[in-house]
């Protein structure tokens, strides 16, 4: 299991990844070539390519037109693009907090 606990910049992930990630206050990509089957946890999440598992986040996640992700999602504010593939729960409850990050 690979964990990555802090980072001064964001994390692109791109390629074959199983573990649990964790990257606090920080921005974290699935690129469009990546094969993810881990649990992310990150401030901001873009997923373009392949995710199975659970993404936690204190801000935003996008799925972008052509991922595919099999799993549940916790944060504050969630954008589907139209052509993303999505099996799981969202909670968008008390617990998810806007932590106020944008993206381009």
């Amino acid at each position: 299991m690979i964990r990555l606990r802090s980072s001064a910049e964001g994390l692109i992930i791109d390629g074959t990844l199983e573990c649990a990630l964790v990257h606090h206050q920080r921005h974290l990509t699935v690129s469009k070539n990546a094969r993810v089957e881990a649990d992310l946890q990150a401030s901001t999440v873009v997923v373009f390519g392949h995710l199975i598992g659970d993404i936690v986040s204190e801000g935003k996640v996008l799925l972008a037109n052509g991922s595919d992700v099999r799993g549940d999602i916790s944060c504050a504010g969630l954008f589907i693009e139209e052509g993303a593939q999505f099996k799981g729960q969202i909670d968008m409850g008390v617990g998810a907090t806007d932590a106020n990050v944008g993206y381009s």
